[in-house]
């Protein structure tokens, strides 16, 4: 609400984790941890620059366990980068795939004859388990406003289209 405030609060969590023994989760880091603004030509510039710093000091300076999640590391500003241990997460394999798929497929989702999770498994081999998860719930809604009864190999492949190409949107600059 007011400059200055976000930093104070960010504070005032580290405070409160210290103090519960906690773990911090946070998740869409990008948002904190991107390079800081050059330009301080705006009071929004600077406030954002502050809060930054301030996250600089309370990682150094705080016995606080911080995990940061992302998936555009590359914007980090480096003086993040050199105080993170980094563990990137690998696509799932085919056996990994498979067991997304069958984890997030309901026994009642009525499927149609012509869809295997075994092929779809083995013929989507590039999707993450957001991606999976997000693709099943697209196909299942285009089935039902096309009145199906059942979700098609054509559902999915048209879902699991949108869904990376809505990703691809969101990681451009």
């Amino acid at each position: 609400k007011y400059f200055g405030e976000a930093a104070q609060n960010l504070a005032e969590l580290y405070r409160f984790a210290e103090q519960s023994d906690a773990v911090l989760f946070i998740d869409e880091a990008e948002t904190l941890l991107s390079r800081r603004s050059v330009s301080q030509d705006s009071g929004a510039d600077h406030a954002t620059n502050s809060l930054k710093s301030q996250l600089l000091i309370l990682i150094e300076k705080t016995p606080i366990l911080s995990i940061f999640s992302s998936n555009l590391v590359s914007s980090y500003d480096q003086a993040f980068i050199s105080r993170l241990i980094s563990v990137p997460f690998e696509m799932p394999d085919y056996a990994l795939r498979l067991k997304i798929w069958e984890a997030h497929i309901p026994s009642n989702l009525p499927i149609a004859d012509d869809v295997s999770v075994h092929d779809l498994a083995a013929t989507f081999p590039d999707l993450n388990g957001r991606q999976i998860s997000r693709s099943i719930i697209e196909a299942a809604f285009r089935a039902a406003i096309n009145d199906r009864e059942s979700i098609t190999l054509e559902d999915f492949k048209w879902a699991i289209s949108s869904v990376i190409q809505i990703q691809d949107l969101s990681n451009q600059p």
